[in-house]
């Protein structure tokens, strides 16, 4: 009996005391953003998308990492800028239907990147700890099964 009539003193210290209510108003807000909740899983469906597109007179990468698109033209920094929600959720619907574990494996239409006719380009995702890289292909010629994911990222520079 004499416990409960403790706690109940304590709470009724904390309700009355202004300051100290105020304290743990305040204590509960840090607390919700220095630990928050876990990111959703749009946010955690990869850790880093690069692609790159090279000849011998230029270059173009696209990279995606920590919330961030940079992309680069010919070693050059040209455009940075934070990824939105949006973005997230079109990335995530475009991984959802790639078989990362068979982009290593994924059939050339053309290989006109090989005699400099186009610019050998390639993707690599990191999702989960695991580097997944596609094969060489030409830039404007992406195997079928990652061409709508190519296009986003070219989308997203324009």
């Amino acid at each position: 009996m004499q416990t409960k009539r403790r706690r109940f003193d304590a709470f009724f210290y904390i309700y009355k005391n202004t300051v100290m209510k105020k304290t743990l108003i305040l204590l509960s807000f840090c607390s919700l953003f220095l630990f928050g909740c876990p990111p959703p899983k749009e946010m955690t469906a990869f850790e880093k998308i690069d692609y790159t597109a090279i000849t011998r007179g230029s270059s173009q990468q696209i990279t995606l990492e920590k919330g961030q698109l940079t992309s680069f033209q010919n070693n050059k920094e040209v455009l940075r800028k934070p990824l939105n929600k949006n973005t997230y959720n079109a990335l995530f619907k475009l991984l959802k239907r790639l078989d990362l574990s068979a982009l290593e494996k994924l059939v050339i239409p053309s290989k006109r990147h090989q005699s400099d006719g186009a610019l050998a380009a390639s993707i690599t995702i990191v999702s989960k700890g695991k580097t997944y890289t596609s094969p060489t292909f030409d830039h404007d010629n992406p195997p079928k099964e990652i061409k709508p994911l190519v296009d986003y990222l070219q989308s997203l520079i324009q």
